[in-house]
């Protein structure tokens, strides 16, 4: 029995995989804090009359490095730079195919709105809920899974009858 085998077994949660989830997450997050180090060489922050201040141009490259790698990457690809280094892909749950730009847009909201929380409550959502999925995952209807599934369907959180009784056939792409 091979690994990929073993991943398709009967009772494997192929979204199972918040670990490498919080592993990519702080690798997407080195890779952006090393090009900002070297394209801004220490010119990060600066003394101003109102104590220590942000470059403003950190802010705009953080802000395209975001747009990059999390969603021009990953709806073309099906992962960010992280998800790649630690063996993941993102997909739509309804299909297994790629999350477009919508999925990955969606995907990347809650981090860009300023809340100082949202990391515990993705985090919290990603430990509690069916099929892992943090509040990003649920607002672009995507999962992210091992990569060993990349083509196959991870239907194990959809109502099979429902989908049954309409006649739709999944799309699978390899």
């Amino acid at each position: 029995m091979g690994i990929s085998d073993r991943f398709r077994s009967p009772g494997i949660d192929p979204t199972a995989v918040i670990g490498r989830r919080i592993i990519a997450w702080l690798l997407d997050n080195l890779f952006m804090a090393i090009v900002v180090l070297l394209v801004h060489r220490g010119d990060v922050a600066f003394n101003s009359d109102d104590g220590l201040s942000i470059n403003p141009s950190v802010i705009w490259t953080v802000t395209v490095l975001m747009v990059l790698n999390h969603v021009a990457l990953t709806m073309t690809t099906g992962f960010s730079v992280g998800k790649a280094v630690t063996g993941l892909r993102v997909v739509r749950r309804i299909d297994g195919g790629l999350p477009g730009f919508r999925g990955a847009a969606s995907r990347t909201l809650p981090w860009v709105i300023p809340v100082p929380f949202i990391p515990i409550i993705e985090a919290g959502m990603m430990l509690a809920s069916r099929g892992h999925r943090r509040l990003g995952d649920r607002l672009a209807g995507t999962v992210v899974v091992d990569r060993g599934w990349i083509g196959d369907n991870p239907f194990i959180f959809l109502d099979t009858k429902k989908i049954q009784a309409t006649g739709w056939k999944p799309r699978l792409t390899i």
